[in-house]
């Protein structure tokens, strides 16, 4: 029981606010982020601002164990509280444990906070229940490795969804939306989509997001 308590755990949160409150939103999540890094236990959190749609968040929040995590949500809940009135809909919260090989630091870094070109990427990948994942799994681990190769890559990271182990997530940042398209346009990346196309449940879904 001890050694489960202590696994690390990953959350994304996806959010979408009134088209009249987005700054409003995001100075108000800011304030969550904040407080949820205040605590002596690691805990990294990140605010992500979707391009495309600009009423759309993403919360990412890694941290070394659930216990962190939720002394971390217990200090921001009033902060939450005060940014919900202005949410569309309740949060999408979805629970994973990392997988597959990771790259990037541990805590953002002087450069990544400063980065107004870099462009971070969410995207998920949801396998067709009951089929065989040993090929879908082993694409994503190879695609993993490639992705950390790139010069222009920063972090690239999958996660498994906790409560459905056929759902992953690709967090990963890049130096720019030039890097990135160059290497969504390679073999490896081409590689990767043709692998587990025969098995997705769904639509293979990425978002493109700044930092906040």
């Amino acid at each position: 029981m001890s050694e489960a308590r202590a696994e690390p755990v990953r959350v994304l949160t996806f959010i979408e606010v009134r088209s009249d409150s987005v700054a409003r939103a995001s100075a108000l999540l800011r304030e969550y982020v904040d407080a949820l890094e205040e605590g002596s236990q690691p805990l990294e959190a990140q605010l992500l601002h979707e391009v495309d749609r600009p009423r759309r968040f993403v919360l990412l929040e890694r941290a070394a164990s659930p216990e962190v995590l939720r002394q971390g949500e217990e200090r921001g809940e009033g902060r939450l509280q005060a940014a919900a009135a202005l949410f569309t809909a309740p949060p999408d919260r979805r629970t994973h444990h990392p997988f597959a090989r990771s790259c990037g630091p541990g805590t953002p870094t002087a450069a990544e906070r400063a980065g107004h070109e870099a462009i971070s990427v969410v995207a998920h990948l949801d396998i067709a229940g009951g089929a065989d994942r040993a090929g879908p799994e082993a694409a994503l681990e190879r695609l993993a490795r490639e992705a950390c190769r790139n010069s222009g890559n920063e972090r690239f990271e999958v996660w498994q969804q906790t409560n459905r182990s056929n759902h992953f997530d690709l967090v990963a940042r890049w130096r720019s939306r030039r890097e990135l398209d160059a290497f969504a346009a390679s073999a490896a990346a081409r590689a990767f989509r043709e692998a587990v196309g025969p098995w997705l449940g769904s639509p293979y879904d990425e978002r493109l997001y700044r930092r906040e």
